[in-house]
């Protein structure tokens, strides 16, 4: 396997580009590791990865009617400072621990 280091202006690079997959490992010896995406065409999700999957596309549409709504914002912001989460986060969770009904 090939190493490499990046300058330092690269070096939180991560992502993919392409075909190619870009990752950090700081917490052991690797450092920086390229690899192709798995194929994943071939792969079917069972039956619980694709609800959950249904579940978290729901979470998304709620997280924007919250962003429509000023009084849903209003609480859901005082919700995000107060546990000190991002407002995607405290919506989201919000809806996904309620189990798609999320309190009003």
């Amino acid at each position: 396997m090939a190493k490499f280091t990046l300058s330092p202006a690269l070096a939180s690079l991560s992502g993919s580009f392409g075909n190619l997959v870009f990752k950090q490992y700081r917490k052991d010896k690797r450092g920086g590791v390229v690899s192709l995406k798995p194929d994943m065409s071939k792969v079917k999700p069972s039956a619980a990865q694709l609800a959950r999957r249904e579940l978290m596309r729901s979470a998304g549409f709620f997280h924007r009617r919250v962003l429509a709504d000023p009084v849903l914002l209003r609480k859901y912001t005082a919700i995000a400072r107060r546990r000190r989460i991002n407002l995607s986060a405290a919506t989201m969770g919000d809806y996904i621990r309620q189990g798609g009904k999320p309190a009003q």
